[in-house]
């Protein structure tokens, strides 16, 4: 499906099945604003919900998680953990996912990080393959961007994707 564009048309006139997008956030007050309106401007999908996990001694994350939630009762609800951070990722994910079961029903549940740029398709391609699919969570795959030198903590990042 991804080598014919026309298919991505015939994506997006199928009904959207709710997909419940998970970020777990950790110190990520410089990010998690402009990811969040980047994302909700690009994605060509209405059917979603983010759910962003923070943690209580992370006020700077909890903050700017709080205001798009206000902002933005309808697309985003902030999960706050039971422990201070830093725990694992597996953590934040289980108590956004805690959180989830107490809510609406979700068909699919998306991953994504907090610096994260979501193709505008992506949610589209994973609904049109829902119906054919017997998976219930989803990681997309995702391209990071090059940097210069100088940032080797990224570019090791960068060498575990290749």
């Amino acid at each position: 499906f991804l080598r014919n564009p026309a298919a991505f048309e015939e994506y997006k006139k199928l009904k959207e099945k709710p997909i419940a997008v998970l970020v777990p956030a950790w110190h990520e007050s410089d990010v998690l604003e402009a990811m969040v309106r980047t994302n909700l401007n690009r994605i060509c999908y209405q059917n979603y919900h983010w759910w962003i996990g923070v943690y209580p001694n992370d006020t700077a994350t909890v903050n700017i998680a709080q205001l798009l939630a206000k902002e933005f009762p309808d697309k985003i609800t902030v999960v706050l953990t039971d422990r201070p951070g830093p725990t694992s990722k597996a953590h934040c994910l289980n108590q956004i996912l805690r959180a989830l079961s107490d809510g609406p029903s979700w068909d699919w549940a998306v991953i994504h990080d907090a610096e994260d740029v979501i193709h505008p398709l992506s949610f589209a391609v994973i609904n049109e393959w829902y119906d054919t699919s017997h998976t219930d969570f989803v990681q997309l795959p995702i391209f990071s961007l090059p940097l210069p030198l100088s940032q080797w903590t990224a570019g090791t990042y960068l060498d575990e994707f290749a």
